[in-house]
């Protein structure tokens, strides 16, 4: 999602929220992983692996957690 409207950037903060569950402004893996386990339906949508990827991927500087910057990069892909 590329959040160029103002709806889309509410649905985004929205989601960056819901994934930093301790609100530090920073996303852990722990807490994506969480996410990723308790998603809506109760099923898992991706394995651990490719979720742990997917953070990687997310984490451009490898520090282990992804900051606003690095999410709001991602959403604007």
């Amino acid at each position: 999602m590329n959040p160029q409207t103002p709806e889309d950037r509410r649905i985004s903060q929205e989601f960056f929220n819901r994934l930093d569950r301790n609100h530090d402004r920073k996303i852990t893996l722990e807490e994506y992983l969480q996410d990723v386990k308790e998603n809506p339906r109760g099923e898992r949508v991706i394995s651990e692996e490719e979720a742990r990827q997917t953070f990687n991927d997310w984490d451009m500087n490898g520090d282990g957690v992804i900051d606003e910057k690095e999410f709001w990069t991602v959403m604007m892909l």
